[in-house]
């Protein structure tokens, strides 16, 4: 199935029409389905594209692993620098419906800044929480992405 983002008509085929039947825009503007649920996208946006430069092998890996469940990754600079994670926080909740967030109840940093944009721009925030003990050998944040991707 695909969908007219322009109209909203869901086309129900192999591929996308070569033009929408009701608005007449090319195929360009459809876009898949997901074949369960709505149409979600998941949007990773990395601050920049050395975040993962200093960090041992295996972080590399589960950071490689989560950027690969993704619909679209957005690097937001080539190089770190001084307000890259602000301007990637800022980034998300301009683009977000809805904001998921992991708090931990602390009344400074990134995270506390960047719920505070969400709840002055009127967005739904839904708190996830996480656990301090890593179970299952640390891969609780993997094994809840798989179940929201």
């Amino acid at each position: 199935k695909y969908v007219c983002k322009v109209c909203g008509y869901v086309h129900e085929g192999e591929s996308a029409p070569e033009i929408c039947p009701i608005c007449k825009v090319p195929a360009e503007k459809f876009e898949e389905l997901k074949e369960e649920g709505e149409n979600i996208t998941l949007e990773i946006a990395v601050p920049c594209k050395t975040q993962s430069k200093s960090w041992s092998e295996a972080n590399r890996n589960l950071y490689d692993y989560i950027l690969s469940k993704a619909d679209e990754v957005t690097y937001l600079a080539e190089n770190y620098y001084v307000f890259c994670m602000q301007k990637r926080n800022e980034y998300m909740v301009n683009k977000s419906d809805c904001v998921l967030c992991c708090y931990n109840g602390k009344k400074s940093g990134g995270t506390y800044n960047t719920i505070k944009l969400a709840q002055r721009m009127n967005k739904k925030l839904l708190h996830v929480q996480i656990c301090e003990e890593p179970k299952n050998g640390g891969n609780q944040i993997i094994m809840f992405l798989d179940k929201i991707v």
